[in-house]
Order: C-alpha cells, then sequence, then structure tokens
C-alpha cells in the first residue's frame, strides 16, 4: 500500500534494494508481493524505468508463479502482480513454464471473488475468515482433534530502504486442539502451546497475547459455558498461519504485536465447544475478521490506530462481510471504512465494536449459537473419562448403597410429624425419631386429621425449615383437667426445639355463648390456609369448629410477631377459599359452612387484613372485643329440602366445588343436594339440583362426584333457589351482591385502609 509523499526516486531506490535482496536469496520469495506493488505503479509513472526493472524481475516473477506464493497475497499484491504479468510471455519467451499461464487464471478468480464482494455482489466460496466453515479435521465420532479459524488483517512493514513500505491482507489464523491425554480427576494441566508456519519469539509481546488469549478463553467457556472440566484435560493447541506455509522456501516468518489476541479468544471459544462436552457453545460465523488484544481479565483492550487504517483497508477489499474491533477503536475504524465507501457505495462491511469475551460470545452478528444433543454429550464426556469409568461404578454403586439405605436414616431433617398419647415425635424421611414434645393432654380415640394438622417448610424466609403444628384440646381430651376447646399452635425449629406457642381459647372468650349445654363435643381442626405478608412471612388462616357446631372459627395466625386475629362465626364453618373473587384488586377469604340462628348456609367473604369480629349482627356472638360485624361479604343460601331442617341433617356440607371456572358451592341436604354458581361479582346466576356421593368433611369435590338430579319441576326449583339467594348489607338482607356497610364502618373507625392488618 503506498505512502503518500513517494517519489519516483523512492520507488527506483526500494526497487534497487528489493532487487539486491532477492537475488541475494536473504528472504526468497517473501518480497515478490512489494516488489510487484512497486513494479506496478513504476509502470504508470515511468515506462523507460519500468522496461529496465521487469526483464530483471522476470525470473524471480516467474518463479513466484509457480510456486502459487500469490495466495498470501493482498489486493494491492494481487492487482499489482496482474498488471504486469501480461509483460512476462514477451519478455520469458520460450522459458515460460506451463503453470505460469494456469496460476493467472486462478489470480484473475481471486481478485474477481473479492470485486464481487466489494461491489455488493457477494460470493460463495471460502476465504480466510470463514469461521472454519472449510472442515473441523475431527477424528471419529469422540472429538480428540479438532481445528478452527478466522481471518485477521495482517499488515506487513518491509524496511526497503530509507522509505518504509507497508501491504495489507486478511490471512487465515489457524488453531487445532489435540487431546494428549486421558482426563484426570485430580490433575489439572495448564495448554501446551506449539506454533507451526510461524516462530514466536520467547517473551515477545505475541506469545504473551497468546498464552494470555487461550488463558481468557479457557476461563470463559469453564464458568460461563459450564464446560467445568476442561483444565483436566491434557491438551496442546498449535497456532499457525496456514497461508505462510505456501512459500517454497524453509523460511520462518517472525511475527509479531499482539493484535490477534481478539481472533485466537474467539477461535478458542468456538474450538472448545466442538468438543460436544455441552449441549450449548458457540462458533464463529463464517467470513468474519478480527483485531484486538486481550487483557488477563477477558476485557477486550484497542489496538494502536497507527496501522488501524491499513487493516480496515485489508478487510474492506476482502470477501469478508464483518470486521471485529475493540469498542475504543470503532469511531476510527468507521472514519477510515467511510473513505473507501465513497469510492465503492455498494461495499457491505460492517464494523462490530466489542468490550470482554461475555459480549462477543453474546454478539450474535459474530458467534451463532451451537447445541448436541444430551446424549451426544455424555457419550462425549464418558469417552474422556473411559479410564475411571470401572472405578467411577464401583464408586456409584457403594455411594447408591449409602444415600439410599444410610445416609436418609442418618438425616436430621424432619420431614413429618406424629402424634402418639400426649407427645408430638418429630422424624426424618426414614421413621428416625429427631425430636419430641410433650404437649401435656391426649386426643380421644383414634389419631385423625381433623384433630392435628402439621405443616412443615421455611415459613419466616431464614433459611431453615420450621414445623407448624396445630392441635385441638376438645372436652374429650384427657390429662389435663379443666382446660378443654382450645386451639395449640405451636412452632419448633428446624431441630424439633420449641421456639413459639399460642393458644386460643375459645371457651374462655366465649363462655355461655357456646352453648354446648355440657355435652362433651369434640374441637376439630377444619381447614387450613397460608399467605405471606408483606415481609414474606406466613400468616396461618385456620378454620375450627366444635362438632356441635357453637363456634365456628377462623383464626389468622402470624409467625413474624406471634399474634392472632379471630373471627367467631355463630354455627359451623366447613371450607376456605383465597382469591379476587370480586375483582376489585384485593384478595378474599371466603368461608363456607351454617348459621344456627339463621337456619341456612351461609358463605361469607372477609378481608384478610381486617380480623377480631362476628358476623352478621343479631345473628352472631356477644363476646367482648368480637363484637363488630367485619365480614365484607355475607350470603346466604335457601335450603331446598321444604320438610326436613338443614341444621338437623348431622353429616351435612357446605363446600366450595373446584371445577367450574366461576365460584361454586356446594349445599349437601338430607335428600338432594344443590350447587350455587356465582359471577365475578359474587352474584349468583345458577342453582342445580344435584345428587353428591357420601362425602367427608376434608373432602374435595370433583366432577365425578356429582350427578344431575332430573325429576318434574327441577327447573323451576332451580330458578326459585336462584332467585332466593340473599346478601346482607349490614342491616337488612338484600337481592343483589353488596359489600356489607357494617364493614365499611368498622373498618373507618379503626382508620385501617382494606387489605391491612388492624
Amino acid at each position: 500500500m503506498k505512502e503518500s509523499g513517494f517519489t519516483i526516486r523512492d520507488i527506483d531506490n526500494l526497487l534497487e534494494n528489493l532487487y539486491q535482496r532477492l537475488r541475494g536469496k536473504k528472504e526468497g520469495l517473501s518480497l515478490v508481493e512489494p516488489a510487484a506493488i512497486l513494479l506496478s505503479w513504476l509502470k504508470e509513472s515511468d515506462r523507460q524505468a519500468y522496461d529496465l526493472y521487469i526483464s530483471r524481475f522476470i525470473p524471480v516473477l516467474i518463479d513466484a508463479l509457480v510456486a502459487e506464493s500469490f495466495v498470501s497475497f493482498g489486493y494491492d499484491g494481487l492487482t499489482s502482480l496482474l498488471k504486469i504479468t501480461s509483460d512476462i510471455p514477451l519478455l520469458a519467451g520460450e522459458y515460460m513454464p506451463d503453470t505460469v499461464d494456469r496460476n493467472i487464471r486462478k489470480i484473475r478468480e481471486k481478485i474477481a471473488r473479492i470485486d464481487n464482494t466489494v461491489d455488493g455482489k457477494g460470493d460463495e466460496t471460502n476465504q480466510a475468515g470463514s469461521g472454519g466453515t472449510k472442515g473441523d479435521a475431527r477424528s471419529g465420532f469422540f472429538h480428540e482433534n479438532l481445528f478452527d479459524s478466522a481471518g485477521i488483517p495482517f499488515v506487513s512493514l518491509y524496511s526497503t530502504g530509507s522509505v518504509p513500505l507497508t501491504t495489507g491482507r486478511v490471512i487465515e489464523l489457524s488453531i487445532s486442539l489435540k487431546i494428549t491425554g486421558e482426563w484426570s480427576i485430580r490433575k489439572k494441566y495448564k495448554p501446551a502451546v506449539t506454533f507451526d508456519h510461524i516462530s514466536a519469539e520467547p517473551n515477545s509481546i505475541f506469545e504473551k497475547q497468546v498464552f494470555t488469549a487461550i488463558n481468557a478463553a479457557e476461563k470463559f467457556v469453564s464458568s460461563s459455558l459450564k464446560m467445568r472440566g476442561i483444565f483436566r484435560i491434557p491438551r496442546q493447541y498449535t497456532v499457525s498461519f496456514p497461508e505462510i506455509a505456501s512459500l517454497p522456501d524453509p523460511i520462518s516468518v517472525m511475527v509479531t504485536g499482539g493484535s490477534a489476541g481478539l481472533a485466537i479468544t474467539a477461535i478458542l471459544i468456538s474450538l472448545l465447544g466442538k468438543l460436544e462436552l455441552v449441549r450449548s457453545s458457540c462458533q464463529i460465523r463464517p467470513r468474519t475478521a478480527f483485531t484486538g488484544t486481550i487483557d488477563d481479565s477477558g476485557n477486550i483492550v484497542p489496538v494502536e490506530e497507527g496501522f488501524l487504517k491499513e487493516k480496515v483497508r485489508s478487510v474492506f477489499f476482502s470477501t469478508c462481510e464483518r470486521f471485529v474491533v475493540p469498542g475504543e477503536n470503532m469511531t476510527t475504524a468507521c472514519e477510515c471504512r467511510k473513505t473507501f465507501i465513497n469510492d465503492h457505495p455498494e461495499r457491505r462491511l460492517e464494523i462490530i465494536p466489542v468490550s470482554d469475551i461475555s459480549r462477543l460470545c453474546g454478539e450474535r452478528r459474530v458467534m451463532e449459537e451451537r447445541t448436541t444433543s444430551r446424549l451426544r454429550s455424555i457419550l462425549q464426556y464418558a469417552f474422556h473419562l473411559r479410564k475411571h469409568i470401572i472405578t467411577g461404578t464401583s464408586v456409584t454403586v457403594a455411594a447408591l448403597i449409602y444415600l439410599f439405605s444410610i445416609q436418609p436414616y442418618l438425616d436430621d431433617t424432619i420431614s413429618n410429624v406424629e402424634f402418639a398419647d400426649s407427645t408430638l415425635i418429630m422424624k426424618n424421611n426414614m421413621g428416625k425419631p429427631i425430636a419430641d414434645y410433650n404437649v401435656g393432654f391426649t386426643q380421644h380415640g383414634k389419631n385423625d386429621t381433623g384433630y392435628e394438622r402439621y405443616f412443615i417448610d421455611d415459613y419466616d424466609n431464614d433459611g431453615k425449615i420450621e414445623v407448624v403444628c396445630l392441635l385441638a384440646e376438645s372436652r374429650k381430651c384427657r390429662l389435663k383437667a379443666g382446660q378443654h376447646n382450645r386451639i395449640h399452635i405451636m412452632i419448633f425449629d428446624d431441630i424439633g426445639s420449641m421456639v413459639q406457642k399460642y393458644i386460643i381459647d375459645d371457651e374462655k372468650i366465649l363462655g355461655a355463648e357456646i352453648g354446648t349445654n355440657g355435652t362433651e363435643f369434640p374441637l376439630l381442626v377444619r381447614n387450613c390456609h397460608i399467605l405471606n405478608d408483606d415481609s414474606g412471612q406466613a400468616l396461618f388462616y385456620i378454620v375450627a369448629n366444635h362438632t356441635a357446631y357453637c363456634p365456628g372459627v377462623l383464626i389468622r395466625y402470624s409467625i413474624r410477631d406471634n399474634t392472632a386475629g379471630l373471627f367467631f362465626h355463630k354455627g359451623m364453618l366447613r371450607d376456605i377459599r383465597v382469591g379476587d373473587y370480586d375483582n376489585d384488586g384485593q384478595t378474599e377469604i371466603m368461608l363456607s359452612g351454617y348459621n344456627i340462628d339463621l337456619e341456612a348456609a351461609v358463605m361469607i367473604g372477609l378481608d384478610p387484613g381486617y380480623m377480631n369480629g362476628s358476623s352478621p349482627k343479631g345473628y352472631c356472638y356477644t363476646a367482648p372485643g368480637y363484637t363488630d360485624d367485619i365480614a365484607k361479604y355475607i350470603v346466604m343460601l335457601p335450603d331446598y329440602d321444604k320438610y326436613v331442617k338443614f341444621r338437623n341433617e348431622m353429616g351435612m356440607n357446605v363446600t366450595f366445588h373446584e371445577t367450574t371456572k366461576d365460584l361454586s358451592v356446594l349445599v349437601k341436604s338430607r335428600r338432594d343436594d344443590v350447587r350455587f354458581f356465582f359471577d365475578s361479582d359474587l352474584s349468583c346466576y345458577r342453582a342445580q339440583v344435584v345428587d353428591c356421593k357420601q362425602l367427608t368433611a376434608n373432602s374435595t369435590v370433583t366432577r365425578d362426584d356429582v350427578r344431575t338430579v332430573y325429576y318434574k319441576g327441577r327447573e323451576e326449583d332451580e330458578k326459585w333457589l336462584a332467585r332466593n339467594v340473599k346478601y346482607w348489607d349490614g342491616t337488612r338482607w338484600v337481592d343483589t351482591p353488596v359489600i356489607s356497610s357494617s364493614y365499611l364502618k368498622s373498618i373507618a373507625a379503626n382508620n385501617t385502609a382494606p387489605g391491612q392488618p388492624r
């Protein structure tokens, strides 16, 4: 590439110097390219001087054509050589070898490919910068010999006298990977590095950059691409410039500078992925050239801008489609490209800036994703670990015996809880007791989930599990005389030690309002739902009942501050659901049950942040501190059985249905049963007379449990049932859904926003 300020005298001196060095075979044919460039200029500038020099260079030019040393020429060298080859037959005469014409045609084809790219016509052949599309050099199914390549702009500086001459081209930088031993499970290996077709001066900038790039690439594939075992594989990298090997003389070309570091890193990331030890890797897109330096942290360092224009020109006049540069060199590179695009507006060369390795692999214009089947990855791992397979299999069998028999038994993680006599026993998954706690009373009869519930999870976000035990102490419990009708909430830590305890004594709170008439009715824990508060800690919403249906209670217990809120219901509570059922953007707790004063099945909607009360007004308890009418919604469902009162049905159920799109409540009576369907504003739009199989208190109704009943007059009965669903407005029963005014007044009186804890 001609520097500004060259004169005919400069060209003459340069050619004389080159001729003396070529004749002396100091550098073989490596100086033919600058000689061709200078002769081409001289042909246009001084024909007389050209005629003198061309005759002197004819033997060298013929040797270069026969040896095909032009394969490593840049665009300037190729076009210059083509200009002067027309004079070779005239001067060489009968001494012209037959291969010269054939190789001149190759030069024309190579220039044509570059011209097509520069003119925007594209080119489908492989060139330097192809990203390894020439093949992967794989050895069988299991890959132990691989190579990959990419293009780098290579600028040569020829010291030919007082004036230096630079030429540029894009050449292929190729790296091969060879696995030299079997995978070790104990030892880590440093990579071995050799150079082919080049010699890197020890401790030179180029050699240091090669090792830095290898280190950065291997760290990246190990951490980001999850190729953990790469450091345990004995491996050898060979760095080479194959085009330099085309020179006929056994010369050793010294490479200097560190601008190939980015290309080496990209090639290695692509190359290591072809080992197929991971399912997803990256590979270089074809027709990509790189320049840039890598530091020890994996950052891409800008190159000196002294030769950046020559590098951009080299890539511009090549078949590459994209040029990857450090981010800090982007502005200068774009300015250089602009100067060439003015003369070649159809050229499409993309300049892509990158700043670190992760951005390089995330840039889909440069690196494209490559996937491997899971089976192939497993087989590749197995092959590289082949000498450890027998040992590993034996160890695995022994480990499985230990893991599945001995280790689980020794595990101290609590996974289940049992209640025997008066003792809570916490066990691991294999049934080994971890801890126990005596509660001071026994359950009557056989243990049943209606009397006890256990929950094991991390409920306070401290990274450790808690064991939450809910126990019902009813009148039929033994050992602790004089204390009945209590709910015990006990919290144990991950080793089974008591952390906190809360007791709710509804008999003490309500006194004579319980109305059991001295009968020893058991106390049951019907249901429980867990929500998280703003801090992520658990709130337990517990439904409990006396089997006398007096009272039903919903307990909101907070693990964070060991407090409880209570909602008493004069009757029985069965089922609980949590969600936004009226589309107001706030969560509601929906309860189903039966009210003994109303003698009707009811559905109650509560604000989860507002507790302590009893609803509806006039049909509730009058215990001090729990007199507020706090239910947000109260829905009274009509009784279908006209002859036998629903309250006398001891085995009845009022439960939510799980399989419908909208909220559905199933009321089970003595004879037939009724399902009530509610839309998004809690309006009953349909009733259905059905027959259910026998249900228990905690059973979930499924579609197979429900059978439609057909009889004369059924449709009229269903319409009557849907019309007679009533809603409590705070003072009376109305026909349309409404938020209870008593709830709104209680919220206002306590200065509490809806949904906020009271």
